[in-house]
């Protein structure tokens, strides 16, 4: 895992919400939710935290990495529920509670790597 991968990743979730509306899909909100379920989420929980548990990063890096779940989540709660323009608004829109978590991720993951690089 790398910070590009997991970067990448999560910005992706403006992609599969723009998807769902779209094509009026249902989202799995509480595999959305968890945030030990996606890709970064493993690592993190697993051998991250047995490596760099230690580090004051790592535990800012999951609590970010959870909140953004958090927000992603109800961004999908909203789109399961048909409300399509409030929804758009909270991933598109900057100043969201969606749009500060997901920035916040990325500096929260980018100063975990910086780190890992020192350690």
């Amino acid at each position: 895992m790398d910070a590009e991968q997991a970067i990448q990743a999560h910005s992706a979730w403006k992609e599969r919400f723009f998807v769902a509306m779209a094509k009026r899909q249902q989202m799995n909100v509480k595999e959305i939710l968890a945030d030990n379920c996606c890709d970064f989420g493993k690592w993190l929980y697993g051998e991250a935290k047995d490596k760099f548990g230690h580090l004051a990063s790592y535990g800012e890096c999951v609590a970010l990495h959870a909140a953004f779940h958090q927000e992603a989540g109800k961004v999908a709660q909203e789109i399961n529920e048909g409300d399509f323009l409030h929804a758009s608004h909270q991933f598109v829109n900057h100043g969201t509670p969606y749009a500060m978590a997901s920035a916040a991720l990325i500096k929260g993951t980018l100063a975990l790597f910086k780190e890992l690089q020192t350690e």
